[in-house]
C-alpha cells in the first residue's frame, strides 16, 4: 500500500458553498474515478479521524510539473492552500465501465454529483440526473432532476450512481424500479458511507448489505454492481 506525502495547492468553492480542493499526488497514484486516497494533514495532530478524498475530475498542471487531483467536497474546512497532507492510496474498487459507451447517464442520489463527474467520457453522449448542478458542465451533458429518471430508464448504455448507505434501500423506488428488479443497462453504485480506517483495521462502519451478508465499502467498493447490493 503505498503512502507519500502532497499538499493542498488550491481551495475550490463548489455549488452550495461546498468546498473541494485541489491535491498534490504522484502522477503514478492518480485514484481511479470511485477510488478514494486517505489523507491526514499533518500540522493537525490532534485530528483522530483520517479524510477520504475522492476525485472529482483528474487533471496535471504544466506548474512547476506537479501532478495532482480534484478533490471532490467535502474537504476539512480548516485544510488551506499549503496544507501539507500525508496520504495512503489509491484504495479501494472504483467504477469499471464498459470499453465503449454510447449512452452514459450519471445518476446523483447525495447533495453532489461530483464523484461521478470523472466519468465524463468525450465520446459519449451524457445524461446527469440531480438535484444539485454543479455550474461548470460542459454544454454537451443533458441535466435533468433525479425525478426525470423512470422516463430515461432504457436510454443508457451504462448507469452510474452515487448514493449515501442510508438512502439506498430506496434507490430502486427512486428509479422507478420494483425492489428485487434491476436496471435495463450494466449499473455501478459508489457507495457514500464514513470509511475512518481506510481499509486498516476492518472496523465495520463502512458494512453494506450485499446478496451475501455484509461487505467492506473502504476495500470491498466503495463501488459496488447493482447485483451485488441487498436493497
Amino acid at each position: 500500500m503505498n503512502s507519500y506525502s502532497g499538499q493542498i495547492l488550491e481551495i475550490r468553492l463548489h455549488t452550495h458553498g461546498q468546498i473541494g480542493a485541489l491535491v498534490e499526488c504522484p502522477p503514478e497514484l492518480l485514484p481511479f474515478p470511485g477510488q478514494y486516497i486517505q489523507a491526514h494533514a499533518l500540522e493537525y495532530p490532534d485530528e483522530v479521524m483520517s479524510v477520504s478524498l475522492f476525485p472529482g475530475e483528474l487533471s496535471s498542471s504544466p506548474v512547476e510539473e506537479k501532478s495532482f487531483f480534484a478533490a471532490a467536497p467535502h474537504i476539512p474546512p480548516a485544510w488551506q492552500p499549503g496544507t501539507l497532507l500525508s496520504l495512503r492510496g489509491p484504495l479501494g474498487r472504483g467504477f469499471r465501465p464498459p470499453d465503449s459507451i454510447k449512452r452514459l447517464a450519471l445518476a446523483a442520489i447525495g447533495n453532489t454529483p461530483a464523484r461521478l463527474l470523472p466519468l465524463l467520457d468525450a465520446s459519449a453522449e451524457t445524461a446527469l440526473f440531480s438535484d444539485n448542478h454543479p455550474a461548470d458542465l460542459p454544454i454537451k451533458v443533458e441535466v435533468s432532476p433525479l425525478s426525470a429518471w423512470p422516463d430515461a430508464i432504457s436510454w443508457p448504455n451504462f448507469l452510474a450512481i452515487d448514493c449515501p448507505l442510508e438512502r439506498l434501500p430506496a434507490l430502486p423506488g427512486l428509479l422507478g424500479l420494483e425492489q428485487t428488479s434491476q436496471p435495463p443497462c450494466p449499473t455501478q453504485i459508489l457507495v457514500s458511507v464514513p470509511m475512518p480506517c481506510g481499509a486498516l483495521a476492518d472496523c465495520g462502519v463502512c458494512a453494506v448489505p450485499a446478496k451475501r451478508g455484509y461487505k467492506l465499502a473502504c476495500k470491498d467498493g466503495p463501488v459496488f454492481d447493482w447485483g451485488e447490493i441487498r436493497f
